[in-house]
């Protein structure tokens, strides 16, 4: 089942449940020739879209799929909704990630205000070392006639600082989260008894490197317990594309890089919500992680877990 005018920025596809086989748990499932398919599609997540709840099912797990031809997939799975599924849509995931709509970098005191995302190939709004951020009838939400928005998280906010305003959004239909804010923990090497060489173990949504400013407060953390020891702070850094050089105030532990982590306080910011909604998500609303968390009115519906 498709809807008119589809976009080469949509980065999934939908077959409709043509046969439900519930005695041996296997889909029967045809896409539209607007989506060419063969045994080689890949399909990394899946869920089906209820008509009769307005949500998606996502109790589901593929252990198997044949290719029958003419645009037709038997699927195999070991769980999957108790309801019958026939006529529903089967959304297929081809990518996670990729690029986000919109990149906000290193950007300070900055609103966007009435912007509206109806679908990306990854995230939709990914912010980086920024600082005092305003969100305001942000909308992420599907196109009239589709159901899925962004294959993952709606906005996801990483080592920014300041307030992270969400006022009046509204997100449907999101892949994940719909907002992550969160820190990094830095892998160290000591180059001096306070001095510190630090980098990230991952690649960051934008791309680039995570690191310190002068002045911020970074935290040692125990490895295996992820309980804080002592907090530092930053006189000076140099960057370049991999890691960092930082000089702290006080000296660490000798055993420091084998031990533990140093975690940036500063790039914490406080998260307020103010009126906004989340619909038919497959995550957490919101998920935020040593953050100030005032909720003064936020009313959410559709909670799914997405596995």
């Amino acid at each position: 089942m498709i809807s008119e005018g589809q976009r080469n920025d949509i980065n999934y596809a939908i077959p409709l449940l043509e046969h439900v086989a519930e005695k041996n748990g296997s889909l029967t499932v045809r896409f539209a020739d607007a989506f060419p398919v063969s045994e080689r599609t890949i399909m990394p997540r899946y869920c089906v879209y209820d008509f009769h709840t307005h949500r998606f099912q996502l109790d589901m797990k593929m252990t198997g799929r044949e290719f029958l031809g003419d645009q037709r997939f038997r699927l195999h799975m070991t769980r999957m909704p108790v309801e019958d599924l026939t006529g529903q849509e089967f959304y297929i995931w081809h990518s996670f990630h990729f690029r986000p709509a919109i990149l906000l970098e290193e950007a300070s005191v900055l609103t966007l205000r009435d912007v509206t995302i109806h679908s990306q190939p990854g995230m939709g709004i990914v912010g980086h070392h920024c600082e005092d951020i305003l969100l305001e009838r942000l909308r992420i939400i599907p196109s009239h006639g589709e159901h899925l928005s962004t294959n993952t998280d709606a906005t996801h906010f990483v080592s920014c600082k300041g307030k992270l305003i969400f006022r009046g959004c509204s997100f449907k239909g999101h892949g994940d989260d719909a907002t992550n804010v969160h820190t990094f923990y830095h892998d160290l090497q000591l180059l001096g008894t306070s001095t510190v060489q630090g980098s990230v173990s991952v690649k960051t949504h934008s791309l680039k490197p995570d690191y310190p400013d002068a002045g911020d407060e970074m935290q040692l953390v125990d490895k295996k317990t992820l309980l804080p020891l002592k907090n530092y702070r930053v006189l000076s850094v140099e960057k370049n594309e991999t890691h960092y050089t930082a000089a702290l105030e006080a000296p660490l532990p000798p055993d420091a890089p084998e031990r533990y982590y140093l975690a940036n306080l500063t790039r914490s910011p406080a998260v307020i919500f103010e009126n906004c909604t989340a619909e038919n998500r497959s995550a957490e609303m919101p998920f935020c992680r040593d953050s100030e968390l005032p909720f003064p009115r936020f009313r959410s519906s559709g909670h799914s877990y997405c596995r």
